[in-house]
């Protein structure tokens, strides 16, 4: 009896410190905490792998919906994938992939990118994100990291190159626009038709580095590339160096439109669309 009567006790501690481990993958101790399930981690190249396994070739036609600054704006995320994957559907109107120019967090919280996700994920089609200046905020430059890869990518569809780069320099202390990425991604001409350049923040913004201003536009200029930005929130093209080059912010996603860029071997063309 008197061993017994140890017994239980010792056994209600087990049971209860097992419960306590067991519980510890099931609780988030920090909102800061980055803590990600496989199907959360590396999401651009996964989605560059299925626009590859698509195929297309240089003589296709090719539909990308570009969308930024989705951060709080749930309800009209929600319903620009709903747009979308109507749009798509119409007959010879594929979208192929869709390309979001940043801040896709508002306070770069692992749960606001965790949202964001769960309604971009019902797409029809593949996605790729840019890092924002609000992603950057507390750790979450760490989540996107995690989340959707490093800050600066280059993928390849057909002849179309995508460079996707890190301009948000009002939220790190060392240099981080990384300008010899861009230039040795532009440099083999002979290897592409056109070339999008993806970045958050302009080289016209207040928001940038001035010291990177030229040589950012110099090189832009000199590769005829085509540029692409969020930050601002409104929708508008610009040539701020009168050089030819059309500079396009991409508005946020609460305005409740999206843009239609297509591609047509070496032409580009595009379409604002509202939903």
């Amino acid at each position: 009896m008197k061993n017994d009567y140890y017994r239980k006790p010792l056994l209600v501690v087990l049971m209860g410190l097992l419960l306590v481990f067991n519980s510890c993958e099931l609780v988030e101790y920090s909102p800061y905490q980055v803590k990600l399930k496989e199907s959360e981690k590396d999401l651009n190249r996964k989605n560059a792998e299925k626009i590859a396994a698509l195929g297309l070739k240089p003589t296709d036609t090719l539909r990308i919906a570009l969308i930024s600054d989705t951060q709080r704006f749930y309800d009209e995320t929600e319903d620009f994938v709903q747009a979308i994957n109507q749009r798509t559907e119409q007959k010879g109107h594929k979208i192929h992939f869709v390309l979001h120019g940043g801040d896709i967090s508002d306070f770069g919280l692992l749960e606001e990118y965790r949202w964001q996700h769960q309604i971009l994920k019902k797409l029809k089609m593949p996605y790729l994100v840019v890092l924002g200046n609000h992603d950057c905020v507390a750790n979450g430059d760490k989540v996107y990291a995690n989340m959707y890869g490093p800050f600066e990518q280059v993928y390849q569809f057909a002849r179309n190159r995508l460079i996707l780069l890190n301009t948000n320099t009002m939220e790190f202390t060392e240099d981080i626009v990384r300008l010899d990425f861009l230039e040795n991604n532009l440099r083999d001409t002979e290897n592409y038709d056109n070339v999008i350049v993806l970045a958050h923040v302009s080289p016209f913004d207040e928001d940038y580095d001035r010291k990177k201003e030229a040589p950012y536009a110099q090189l832009i200029r000199q590769y005829r590339a085509y540029p692409l930005h969020g930050h601002k929130h409104t929708h508008r093209i610009m040539q701020p160096y009168n050089d030819g080059i059309n500079y396009m912010i991409i508005g946020s996603v609460s305005n409740r439109r999206y843009v239609e860029l297509t591609i047509v071997g070496k032409k580009i063309t595009h379409e604002v669309v509202d939903f």
